[in-house]
């Protein structure tokens, strides 16, 4: 696309054959300086063109104004008014930006600076809103892990005190996922000397997330052979066996090649 002839900014556009003109050539050194001062009073002040007379005394340092204004009327580059108050430049507008377009063009900025201002601030309020949420739903997360804790915690130390008539029993409850622990402590062959604090606290969560699933110690060991079948080389631990608790249930084993051959066999041979 060619570049239109107006260009917009804090300049003015001015032909390299100015000089050669015939016009230019009519006039002397200063008042070809007047001229060109003219253009750039015109564009700093965003006047289209219009010089006021009584600016022009002081337009430029030149050593006789009047005599620069007469030739340049002369040459036909600059005219009066019709009442004689206001230099027009000849042809102005053909290759300057008007008044109207560097207003349009200020505020098309104004404009696009604003969105990508409101754009920022949009994305920020966003990424803050996501940070928070994720927080507050760590926070409840860890919160709750934390509760079940201290739950699974005063289950252990609770005492139930049955008072008969000569003396006072006082019976230590068995935690509520005692046998489940059991369980998964043996499958997963964890020995006594690894049941850190912290890895007890971990069999005792998981234990709870297959309590809350329904499952048995039996049930457990079941899916422990399943998932010791499928993934033979890797290790059984606690919350392996819960992550993939849903892949272990036979129905949710896909039949093998083996398999399918022998039904197939099984089939025939009846």
């Amino acid at each position: 696309m060619a570049r239109s002839r107006r260009m917009i900014g804090n300049w003015i556009r001015f032909s390299v054959d100015f000089a050669d003109h015939p016009k230019a050539l009519e006039l002397g050194p200063e008042s070809c300086w007047m001229y060109v001062c003219g253009l750039t009073y015109s564009k700093k002040y965003l006047t289209d063109g219009v010089v006021p007379k009584g600016k022009l005394a002081r337009l430029c340092n030149v050593t006789d104004y009047e005599k620069c204004v007469t030739e340049l009327i002369a040459s036909g580059l600059w005219k009066w008014d019709k009442r004689k108050q206001n230099i027009i430049i000849h042809d102005y507008l053909e290759w300057q930006t008007s008044k109207d377009e560097v207003a349009e063009t200020r505020e098309n900025s104004r404009i696009r600076q604003e969105r990508a201002r409101q754009r920022q601030a949009e994305q920020e309020e966003s990424r803050h809103a996501h940070v928070t949420r994720d927080k507050g739903v760590m926070s409840r997360a860890r919160h709750a892990e934390v509760r079940a804790q201290e739950t699974e915690t005063e289950t252990e130390t609770e005492t139930e005190i049955n008072t008969y008539a000569d003396d006072s029993v006082v019976r230590t409850k068995e935690p509520r996922d005692a046998a489940l622990v059991k369980a998964l402590i043996a499958v997963c062959k964890i020995e006594q000397s690894d049941l850190t604090k912290e890895a007890m606290r971990k069999v005792r969560y998981a234990a709870k997330q297959l309590r809350d699933v329904g499952a048995s110690p039996g049930e457990i060991e079941a899916r422990a052979e399943i998932y010791q079948d499928i993934w033979p080389t890797m290790a059984l631990t606690p919350m392996g066996l819960v992550s993939n608790w849903p892949k272990l249930s036979k129905e949710a084993l896909p039949v093998s090649e083996i398999d399918r051959a022998l039904q197939e066999l099984a089939g025939g041979a009846a």
